[in-house]
C-alpha cells in the first residue's frame, strides 16, 4: 500500500476534487468546484464569485495542513479541470484548466 494519508476536504455545501499534482516534497495542491463555506487561507480570492468557483488549496506533505486555500471564480459557475505546478525557488506557479459559464473570471500571474 503506497498511500500516505487520507483526508477530508470541503465546506458545508458540493464541494467536487478534480484534479491533484504532488510535488517534490510531498505537498498536494487539490483543485475542483466549491460553495461558499468551503475553507480558504492565505486566499488570492477569499469569498465565492457565485454559483461555483474553481478552487485551489495547498496540502502539507503529511495531509494535516492546509497552507494555502482560495476561490478562483467569477460571477457564473467555475470548475478548476486540472492543475500543475513549477516550482522555482520561493514561488510556485500554479496553472489550472477552466471550464467557465462567466462572461470574465478570475486571473493572475506568479
Amino acid at each position: 500500500d503506497s498511500r500516505s494519508y487520507s483526508t477530508y476536504l470541503g465546506g458545508g455545501a458540493t464541494d467536487e476534487g478534480e484534479a491533484i499534482f504532488v510535488d517534490g516534497s510531498g505537498n498536494a495542491y487539490v483543485t475542483g468546484c466549491a460553495s461558499s463555506g468551503f475553507p480558504v487561507v492565505g486566499a488570492y480570492q477569499g469569498t465565492n464569485g457565485g454559483g461555483t468557483d474553481a478552487f485551489v488549496t495547498k496540502l502539507g506533505s503529511v495531509g494535516s495542513n492546509v497552507s494555502l486555500s482560495t476561490f478562483v471564480g467569477g460571477s457564473g459557475d467555475d470548475r478548476g479541470k486540472g492543475i500543475a505546478v513549477d516550482g522555482s525557488g520561493c514561488q510556485a506557479r500554479v496553472s489550472i484548466p477552466l471550464r467557465t459559464t462567466c462572461t470574465r473570471a478570475a486571473s493572475t500571474n506568479g
